[in-house]
């Protein structure tokens, strides 16, 4: 029998199903992590960033057919691989189905190590997401503020 599951989704003003990559490893040891990649298992675009500890880090436009790998410190096996099956804009939710985790091992390892970085505060596998641009630009609105 095929595992299912359903998680909320965020929608943009404009409409747009949209899910948070998220996670790290906090101050109590508590690992998790939630990575979003296409069909394929190659990175997407992110739409907005947040420097939060161990929280969301990129919200990432998701169609049906994308890939949503999550861990949890109380999984057993590692890190489990779901695609999206059907969107509910309206309901605010997609519905996932488990598949093996050998259709994007890439997004898998990736998983792994985000959510043991300790105190996470970037993305991990997002594709226009760059750490030395972000910095740049959050220090240019401090120094023009002061």
């Amino acid at each position: 029998m095929e595992e299912k599951k359903l998680i909320l989704l965020s929608v943009t003003d404009r409409g747009i199903p949209c899910l948070w990559e998220k996670g790290g490893k906090d101050q109590n040891g508590y690992a998790s992590a939630v990575l979003i990649a296409d069909s394929k298992g190659y990175k997407k675009d992110g739409i907005y960033f947040k420097p939060l500890f161990c929280d969301e880090h990129a919200l990432i436009p998701v169609a049906i057919g994308d890939l949503v790998c999550d861990l949890f410190q109380d999984y057993e096996d590692g890190p489990v691989l779901w695609q999206i099956e059907d969107i509910d804009i309206q309901q605010q939710y997609a519905s996932l189905i488990k598949i093996d985790k050998t259709a994007a091992p890439y997004l898998v390892k990736m998983t792994e190590r985000k959510a043991m970085h300790y105190k996470c505060t970037i993305p991990y596998f997002v594709k226009n997401w760059d750490q030395k641009t972000q910095y740049k630009t959050a220090k240019l609105k401090r120094e023009r503020r002061g």
